[in-house]
C-alpha cells in the first residue's frame, strides 16, 4: 500500500486549529495509508491540548513533535496587521522554512510516496489529496481563494515568476499597463476554468512525490535571493532541479484566515468553494471603499486615454462595462463561425464532423467558391445542426476586414450567445471540444483563446523565432450592447473584433488547435504568393516571416495531445 504523510508546522489560535485537525480527518485515503507529521509551535495551551488530543485519536499513524526540538529559538509573538493577517518578518520566516524542511527530510528518509503539506489554516475538499494525486505530477498544488486585505476582492496565492508576478516583465516593458490589467484579469480567469496549470510558483497546499522528495525540493531560504516567503525559495529550488509547478483548480480549498469565516465551514462542506464564503461579513472599511474608489476613477481615466477610440464609451462606462451592460445567459449555445474558399477537398469536411456534435448552430461566408465546398457543408451539417451560408461574389481575401466583419453581421443577426471562431483548417482536439460547455458557464470570462500550432507535416508543427504555438483569440460570448469594430486590414485580420480582444476579459485556455493550412508544399506556395502580392510592403505581417514559408528543412516538432 502506498503511503501519504500529511502535515505542517502549527501556530493557530483553537478555534481555527480545532476546524483544521477536522479537517484532516475527513481527507479521504483512497488506496493510501495516510500517516500525520504535526509539529506543534504554538503558545497557546488549549491549542496544545487539541494537537495530544488528536494524537491519542491517531496513535499509531501521528508523529508530533515539539518545535523545541527542531529550533533552539523559543517561539516568537506573532503580530497581526488590520485585516487580522499574520505580519511576517524575516526570522519567522526562516523559523517556517526549517519546520517544513525537518518534515520534508523524514517524509524523505522513511521513504514516503507522498508529501501533502497543508497550511493549518486550510480545509480542504474530503478527495482533494486523491485528486492530486492523480494527476500524476511531482509538484501540484489546490487553489485556494483569500480577501488578503478585506477589500472584498478574493485571489489566490499563484504566480508566475518572481516572488508575486503574473506577467512576464519581457513583455511589460513593450507594454502598457491596459495590457498588464488585462493579462492579469485573464489570468485569473482562466484558475476559474477547472484544470491543472503550469505555473511558476505556488505554496500551502501542496502533494510532494517521491521522485520530487528524492530530487532535493527544501524550504531552506537561499542566501543569494531576497524574495519573500519560504515557499518562493521552495518554487525556485524545484525549478532549479527541473521540477515543473502545477497549480489545479478543480477541487478549490476553504481559506479560514480569520475566525469571522468558521461560520461558512459547514456551508463549504456541503457546497463546496464559493467566494461569498471567504470575503469579510462586514465589507469594506470607509477609508478602503473611498480607496478602491479613487482607484478605479484612475484607472478609468488611463484606460479612457489608451482607448479612447476603441470602446464605445457612451455604453460601456466604467464599471458598467462588467456589470449593468453585461448580459449572461442562462442557458448557453455555441455558433459556429466560419470563412470558406475552396475547401472541398482539404479539411473541411473532416473539421465539421468533429464540431457538428458541439455546436448548435453554423454560420459561412462563401468567398466565391468555384468547387464542391458548399455541397461539403450540406452534406456533413443536413441532419445534424441548423446552418446558414451567405455568398461573396469575389474571393473576399483581397480585403479580409472586411468580410470578416460582414460574417459577424450574419453571425450577429441570429442572436447568438457564445462565438467559436475557425477556419476550414483548423482542427481543435477533442478534449478541448469536450470542455466547451464547461468553458460557457464561466462568468468571469469573455473571450477564450486557443493555443493553435502550424503544422508543417503530418505529425509535427514548426518550432523557431518566426514560428512557434501562440495562444489565438478564438471563442467569444456576445455581447448585444457593446459596440464591435473590425480593424480595416486587408489580411492578417483577427477572427474577433479588435476592440472586443482589448477591452474584454480574455482566458487563455492551455488546449490545443492544429493548423493544418501549411501540410502540404503547394499551400504553402499559395499563401507565399498571396502574401508577396498583397504585402509586398510589409505593413501587414512580417517580411521575414513570409520568406521563411520556402524553407527547405525548418525546425519541426512532433505534436502531442494535451495531458
Amino acid at each position: 500500500m502506498k503511503k501519504v504523510l500529511i502535515g505542517n508546522p502549527i501556530r493557530r489560535n483553537p478555534k481555527i486549529l480545532k476546524a483544521y485537525l477536522d479537517g484532516l480527518e475527513k481527507i479521504e485515503a483512497g488506496e493510501f495509508r495516510i500517516e500525520y507529521y504535526l509539529i506543534d509551535d504554538n503558545d497557546s495551551e488549549e491549542s496544545k491540548k487539541l494537537l495530544k488530543t488528536f494524537k491519542k485519536s491517531h496513535p499509531k499513524n501521528t508523529h508530533l513533535i515539539m518545535s523545541s526540538e527542531i529550533l533552539n529559538t523559543q517561539s516568537p509573538e506573532f503580530k497581526t496587521d488590520s485585516t487580522g493577517l499574520h505580519g511576517w518578518n524575516e526570522n519567522l520566516i526562516e523559523r517556517v522554512a526549517i519546520m517544513k524542511d525537518n518534515i520534508i527530510d523524514f517524509a524523505r528518509k522513511e521513504g514516503y510516496d507522498y508529501l501533502f503539506l497543508v497550511d493549518s489554516d486550510i480545509v480542504t475538499q474530503p478527495d482533494t489529496m486523491i485528486h492530486l494525486a492523480g494527476l500524476g505530477k511531482d509538484i501540484v498544488s489546490e487553489i485556494f481563494w483569500t480577501d488578503w486585505h478585506a477589500t472584498g476582492v478574493v485571489t489566490p496565492a499563484v504566480w508566475m515568476e518572481d516572488e508575486n508576478t503574473i506577467v512576464n516583465k519581457k513583455l511589460l516593458s513593450q507594454k502598457d499597463k491596459f495590457f498588464l490589467n488585462r493579462e492579469i484579469a485573464s489570468f485569473y480567469a482562466m484558475l476559474r476554468v477547472p484544470g491543472t496549470y503550469r505555473v511558476g510558483g505556488l505554496g500551502a497546499l501542496t502533494l510532494i512525490s517521491k521522485k520530487a522528495l528524492k530530487a532535493g525540493v527544501g524550504f531552506e531560504l537561499i542566501d543569494n535571493l531576497s524574495f519573500y516567503g519560504e515557499d518562493r525559495h521552495f518554487c525556485v529550488r524545484a525549478r532549479a532541479l527541473g521540477l515543473d509547478l502545477w497549480e489545479d483548480t478543480c477541487r478549490p480549498a476553504f481559506h479560514i484566515y480569520r475566525d469571522s469565516l468558521l461560520k461558512n465551514l459547514n456551508k463549504f462542506y456541503k457546497n463546496g468553494y464559493k467566494d461569498e464564503y471567504v470575503k469579510l461579513s462586514n465589507g469594506n472599511s470607509a477609508d478602503q471603499t473611498n480607496k478602491l474608489k479613487s482607484s478605479l476613477d484612475d484607472t478609468i481615466k488611463k484606460l479612457k486615454k489608451l482607448r479612447r477610440d476603441v470602446i464605445g464609451m457612451k455604453d460601456f462606462s466604467r464599471r458598467k462595462i462588467f456589470e449593468k451592460k453585461r448580459i449572461i445567459k442562462d442557458k448557453h449555445y455555441l455558433t459556429l463561425m466560419m470563412m470558406v474558399r475552396n475547401e472541398g477537398d482539404r479539411y473541411l469536411e473532416q473539421q465539421l464532423k468533429l464540431l457538428r456534435d458541439h455546436i448548435d448552430y453554423a454560420v459561412f461566408l462563401d468567398n466565391n467558391s468555384s468547387d464542391n465546398t458548399v455541397d461539403v457543408i450540406k452534406r456533413t451539417l443536413d441532419g445534424h445542426v441548423g446552418y446558414k451560408i451567405i455568398h461573396n461574389d469575389t474571393s473576399g481575401f483581397d480585403n479580409e476586414s472586411k468580410s470578416r466583419s460582414r460574417l459577424w453581421g450574419e453571425v450577429v443577426k441570429t442572436n447568438p450567445d457564445w462565438i467559436l471562431a475557425l477556419d476550414a483548417d483548423e482542427i481543435p482536439e477533442k478534449k478541448l471540444l469536450d470542455k466547451l460547455p464547461e468553458l460557457m458557464e464561466n462568468k468571469a470570462v469573455d473571450i477564450y483563446a486557443f493555443k493553435v500550432y502550424d503544422m508543417w507535416r503530418e505529425g509535427f508543427y514548426r518550432e523557431d523565432e518566426l514560428w512557434k504555438p501562440s495562444y489565438w483569440t478564438l471563442m467569444i460570448r456576445y455581447q448585444p450592447k457593446f459596440k464591435y469594430r473590425y480593424q480595416r486590414k486587408k489580411i492578417h485580420c483577427d477572427r474577433l473584433p479588435y476592440n472586443a480582444v482589448t477591452t474584454l476579459t480574455v482566458c487563455n485556455y492551455p488546449l490545443k488547435v492544429q493548423h493544418l493550412g501549411w501540410l502540404r508544399d503547394e499551400d504553402k506556395k499559395k499563401k507565399y504568393d498571396r502574401y508577396m502580392s498583397l504585402d509586398s510592403e510589409d505593413k501587414f505581417g512580417s517580411m521575414e516571416q513570409y520568406k521563411s514559408i520556402l524553407d527547405k528543412e525548418p525546425n519541426l516538432v512532433r505534436f502531442k495531445e494535451s495531458e
